[in-house]
């Protein structure tokens, strides 16, 4: 049996119009599957980042035992769960909660803490990580990589100063990081510097 051969589509403006609407719509798709990956990861790192805190404060001097802890975890999950893993990363995620706490994250809009509370689902059993994005997602706008960037500000004051200012150019997030670079480099308690 032969087939018909399809039918010519002429290129004129009403096929480019469309043609360029899809095109957009998958772009756009693109994107927002790019930025929910990237906060689902930022999410799961700052609670990676807690479960290190909370098991180091369980009455082990920390500085020993902290780089212990860190090196065989990062052997342990990198042969679990493949690379990303290293002793440095987890060292941020360490440090991207401690500069991000429970008690500032997890303030509900009641003004309630959720940082002392286990959370439970109505069948008693632990929530996932699936409701911890869904809670924790709108307090991390920004992709991780801004954050790594942020952590290495060791000044409260000029880290939240470049949150803003990130915040606010969330479309061109890559001119800020020459800024954050420059004020790096210069550790002594100044302030933070505009671009």
């Amino acid at each position: 049996m032969k087939r018909r051969p399809l039918p010519v589509v002429s290129r004129d403006a009403d096929y480019s119009t469309m043609l360029d609407r899809v095109v957009r719509l998958i772009e756009d798709a693109r994107r927002a599957s790019s930025r929910s990956v990237n906060t689902i990861m930022t999410v799961t790192y700052w609670l990676i980042g807690r479960h290190i805190v909370e098991f180091e404060l369980q009455g082990r001097p920390r500085a020993e035992y902290g780089q212990q802890l860190l090196v065989r975890m990062a052997a342990d999950l990198t042969s679990r769960c493949g690379r990303g893993y290293s002793r440095q990363n987890l060292q941020q995620m360490r440090q991207f909660y401690q500069a991000y706490p429970s008690e500032q994250i997890c303030q509900t809009v009641s003004g309630k803490s959720l940082a002392g509370r286990k959370s439970q689902t109505v069948s008693g059993k632990s929530q996932t990580v699936n409701v911890w994005v869904d809670r924790l997602a709108p307090r991390f706008p920004l992709p991780w990589s801004s954050y790594v960037r942020l952590i290495a500000v060791e000044n409260e004051h000029a880290r939240r100063f470049y949150e803003t200012e990130a915040l606010s150019s969330l479309p061109n997030l890559t001119g800020l990081a020459g800024c954050w670079t420059r004020a790096e480099g210069n550790r002594e308690d100044r302030g933070p510097r505009r671009c």
